[in-house]
């Protein structure tokens, strides 16, 4: 199903096209948390916070060398293909444009893979003191490669407009790496579990989504040099402010296993993949609207239609992530607790403020993909540099005098502040975009109302976990709709949407409609219109 932006459609049809392309991508998503993120949780719980530290480690040092290896071709493809879908002869230029992006990768990471596999010994033995690192930082080396591809094939397939395929790619991916993750780890790997997982299940991905392109008529050719010099010079900007964001998080880490205990970097390896749960929504929405913005952006739009464009997008985003991630917040140490056991004590509070990064950061990040979409790459590239010098100033020192709190203040609040503050800038500089702040702060009162009795349930009722989350958890349901109604933040059409977005999804589609009508209802006590602006 291709999904195309026609000049004459309103801000509201395209946001309606970027949630149905969203809802595919959730599909996978949805799919991908339960098989991997229930091994993830039985892996964790099977290596313990001392095992699963040595693990995080090494994925930071591959994800250091790593980062070069993204290299912003995922976007190129994504943007390259959504500026052609729908022309004539678009199979065999899309087979042109995967191909070179293709080769242009799996040169990049090879050298980034032999570079690592160089210095693995020095930087077990030098940073961390344990030379039996080194052979984990060289299986973790092959993620540099098969990671980069799998996700550049997945960029490929929302691209090329085919949403519904993604969601069966990442299933592939998910179910290779629990079987193999769990079934290493019971047979006492160690270790190396997860990681050789996960190089597997990126290989199962990848050859799951190259079939269904293949299947659409988009075949793969030799490449060429001249097309993989043009994808390189696109995506060279992108790649760069991709690696200044990398780099950050993965020296933090790399700082806090020099000056920390393995089983404080467990800690903040689990919390820091519970962001994971948060990107099943995050993810699938940034990615599907920077298809719909690069589509979009290839007609001239006046400044006033790509303000209300960006308004738009960033409003429904936070409408669906901010209750997710607000209770996973708000009820951080039973969530963990009951999920990954009270030998991880330290994980709530990163787990916490993890989650309020995660919001804070939809603004910002959504104006990247606007300068993405743009082919703007070049000035972006020039603020993204910025925003790695703040970073990298305020990170370093507080992993250095405060460990691993200060790991978590610095990569999930002040990291996410200071990108926003930039971009927002940005924002208003060069798309002449100014974000509707008291739109969103109507939905983030509804948000804080919602939480209330959560919260008052697991300070003083005295219940079970597991209680108090299906206790909170029912609350928010309950609390949330009626609270965006009394703060102004939604009305009938803006539910509707969501709800039709989402209907093609089994289950979710259906609460979300008995969402819409209990929203109606709560509308109609109150004496409400439809809400239709």
């Amino acid at each position: 199903m291709a999904y195309g932006y026609d000049e004459t459609e309103s801000e509201a049809t395209v946001g309606s096209k970027s949630a149905k392309l969203a809802s595919f991508i959730l599909v996978g998503k949805i799919l991908s948390f339960l098989l991997a993120g229930a091994s993830f949780v039985i892996v964790a719980r099977i290596l313990g916070a001392s095992t699963y530290g040595l693990y995080t480690l090494a994925v930071a040092v591959s994800g250091f060398f790593g980062s070069v290896g993204n290299f912003g071709i995922g976007s190129a493809i994504n943007r390259f293909l959504s500026k052609r879908r729908g022309k004539k002869g678009f199979a065999k230029s899309a087979g042109r444009i995967v191909s070179d992006s293709m080769a242009g990768l799996l040169v990049l990471t090879a050298i980034l893979f032999a570079v690592t596999i160089a210095l693995s010994g020095t930087i077990a033995s030098y940073f961390f003191h344990n030379a039996a690192l080194t052979g984990l930082i060289d299986i973790a080396a092959l993620t540099i490669v098969t990671l980069v591809v799998f996700d550049a094939s997945y960029y490929a397939l929302v691209g090329a407009g085919l949403g519904s395929k993604v969601s069966e790619s990442v299933a592939a991916m998910a179910f290779f790496q629990a079987f193999v993750s769990i079934a290493l780890a019971l047979d006492g790997v160690g270790a190396a579990s997860p990681i050789i997982g996960l190089v597997v299940g990126n290989l199962a991905g990848t050859s799951a989504a190259m079939y269904f392109l293949y299947r659409a008529g988009i075949r793969l050719v030799r490449p060429s040099a001249e097309g993989m010099r043009r994808i390189y010079r696109f995506a060279f900007p992108i790649g760069v402010s991709n690696i200044f964001g990398l780099v950050v998080s993965n020296l933090g880490l790399i700082i806090l296993g020099i000056v920390s205990t393995s089983v404080v970097i467990g800690n903040f390896g689990v919390a820091s993949r519970v962001g994971y749960l948060i990107d099943i929504v995050t993810g699938s929405m940034s990615i599907s609207i920077l298809s719909l913005f690069s589509s979009a952006l290839g007609r001239r739009m006046k400044r006033s239609a790509i303000n209300r464009f960006y308004n738009y997008a960033t409003y429904y985003a936070l409408l669906a992530v901010a209750p997710v991630v607000v209770t996973v917040v708000a009820l951080a140490k039973p969530f963990s607790y009951t999920v990954f056991g009270s030998g991880y004590s330290i994980a709530p509070l990163f787990i916490a403020l993890l989650g309020l990064g995660s919001i804070i950061s939809i603004i910002g990040g959504y104006i990247g993909l606007l300068f993405i979409a743009a082919g703007k790459v070049k000035k972006f590239l020039k603020y993204a540099f910025l925003i790695f010098v703040l970073e990298f100033i305020f990170v370093v020192p507080l992993v250095s005098f405060e460990k691993g709190f200060g790991l978590a203040l610095g990569l999930f609040i002040a990291s996410p502040i200071i990108a926003d503050a930039v971009l927002i800038f940005a924002g208003k500089r060069v798309f002449g975009v100014r974000t509707d702040f008291w739109r969103l702060a109507r939905v983030g009162v509804a948000n804080v109302a919602s939480i209330v009795v959560p919260v008052l349930i697991e300070a003083f009722s005295g219940f079970n976990y597991i209680v108090v989350l299906l206790l909170s958890i029912l609350c928010v349901i309950i609390v949330y709709p009626a609270a965006l109604y009394a703060a102004g933040a939604a009305r009938s059409n803006d539910i509707s949407l969501v709800s039709e977005a989402t209907s093609q999804i089994p289950l979710v589609g259906r609460f979300i409609k008995l969402i819409e009508r209990y929203f109606i209802a709560i509308q109609g006590a109150f004496g409400g219109s439809n809400g239709k602006r």
